[in-house]
């Protein structure tokens, strides 16, 4: 039973840590929490907070908000959103894509699908 304590005690001052890290780190968990259990305006909500207090989270923030957009039923909202992401400076643009190329794909745009997820094939593995 010890082994077990143990690790649950490092997994939460693990979770502390990350969260002191980044500023936006429990609006995100929060948004994550909303997310899991389908409520998806609470969710956008949160996610949205995230990206206003966090400038190094904000891009991720604003894929999930989209992808719960979606499924709220404004799937052409969260495509235009992901587009504009995909567009970013910031490490969450791949992220955007792939998301944009999988939304797309389960609409049946596929020729779209394939254009948005082209560039993550062709990139190098480095």
């Amino acid at each position: 039973m010890r082994p077990v304590v143990t690790v649950f005690c490092a997994m939460l001052l693990c979770a502390a840590a990350w969260a002191a890290t980044f500023p936006g780190a429990n609006a995100y968990m929060a948004a994550r929490d909303a997310e899991m259990a389908g409520r998806n305006a609470d969710a956008i909500a949160a996610y949205e907070n995230c990206a206003k207090a966090d400038p190094a989270l904000a891009g991720f923030a604003r894929v999930r908000a989209a992808l719960c957009r979606a499924r709220g039923g404004d799937k052409d909202g969260a495509v235009a959103q992901l587009r504009e992401l995909v567009n970013s400076e910031d490490a969450s643009a791949w992220f955007a894509r792939g998301e944009l190329g999988t939304l797309l794909y389960q609409q049946g745009a596929f020729a779209e699908a394939i254009a948005a997820l082209q560039p993550i094939i062709d990139a190098p593995i480095a």
